[in-house]
């Protein structure tokens, strides 16, 4: 079994996020952190160069009513985010055709399956258009340029003109020739 296959099925036997969505916080604020597009986290325009320290905020990130906060059982901090707040840096594949399953890792080790729940998408930012992947809970990870271009050859061409990924059952429409 491939890598990623084994993290994702660990990752899947514990469930190791915070409950956000049962956290009722009642202090509310803004605090000087940034998610940059190429997935760099700031603080006071510094990077957060200890990775486990921005691992650790991103279990706590949220996405509500259209801005991004850290969300603690007691507080509330909005956070800027540039583009998407987690960056897919490799997949793996298993079988072909409808019946192959894509699985992404995100560049905090987060894996998911690319299926009906967590879609692959395209959509603008900064006068192109960019693949991204829901992560969870309206959470998207923006798809690394090296990874898609890899991605790329896992699509295939259907009614004449659509590029389709096939995964878990599921068929997205990424393009068209």
């Amino acid at each position: 079994m491939n890598e990623a296959f084994l993290r994702l099925r660990t990752q899947l036997e514990r469930t190791n996020l915070p409950p956000v969505d049962k956290w009722k916080p009642t202090q509310f604020g803004d605090i000087d952190i940034q998610i940059c597009a190429d997935g760099k986290w700031m603080h006071e325009n510094r990077e957060i160069k200890r990775t486990g320290i921005a691992k650790l905020f991103s279990t706590v990130l949220v996405h509500e009513e259209g801005e991004y906060y850290l969300k603690t059982p007691g507080e509330k901090l909005r956070i800027s985010v540039e583009d998407a707040p987690f960056i897919v840096v490799d997949y793996e594949t298993r079988g072909s055709g409808n019946d192959q399953m894509v699985i992404v890792q995100t560049n905090f080790d987060e894996c998911v399956y690319i299926d009906s729940n967590n879609r692959i998408f395209m959509a603008p930012f900064c006068n192109e258009i960019r693949p991204y992947v829901h992560i969870r809970s309206g959470l998207n990870a923006a798809i690394a340029r090296s990874v898609y271009y890899r991605l790329a050859n896992e699509l295939v061409e259907m009614n004449g003109d659509e590029l389709v990924l096939w995964s878990c059952g599921t068929r997205f429409v990424l393009g068209s020739m």
